[in-house]
């Protein structure tokens, strides 16, 4: 009997525009600590979310070095909501080339008394 034909070889890896291989989309989670209540001793908060008119806000992405440094990306973190009892916090996160908010990764942390 015939053998079947060849399969397909596989498209060819993204480029960018300067000719080299596309960046991965994104760093699996588990490259990067995750966020816990106890680890946020050891980042550093980019805004809170009692930040002042006055004061400048900055994001995941402001900063190149976050941008091209994925360990100091993910050592950054912003608190999306704050309320006398605990604060909502998400991690900054490094995807492809740029360090992003990841809302879903949300954690809730109890304030500490005083």
């Amino acid at each position: 009997p015939p053998s079947p034909p060849p399969s397909a070889p596989p498209p060819p890896a993204p480029r960018s525009s300067d000719g080299n291989a596309a960046a991965e989309e994104s760093v699996p989670d588990e490259a990067v600590p995750p966020l816990t209540c106890s680890s946020l001793s050891a980042r550093v908060e980019l805004r809170g979310a009692n930040v002042g008119a006055s004061e400048p806000k900055e994001w995941c992405n402001s900063g190149s070095r976050r941008a091209a440094d994925e360990t100091f990306c993910a050592r950054h973190y912003l608190t999306l909501s704050s309320t006398p009892e605990s604060s909502s916090i998400a991690p900054c996160l490094p995807t492809g080339r740029a360090c992003r908010l990841r809302k879903d990764l949300a954690i809730s942390c109890p304030k500490r008394s005083a």
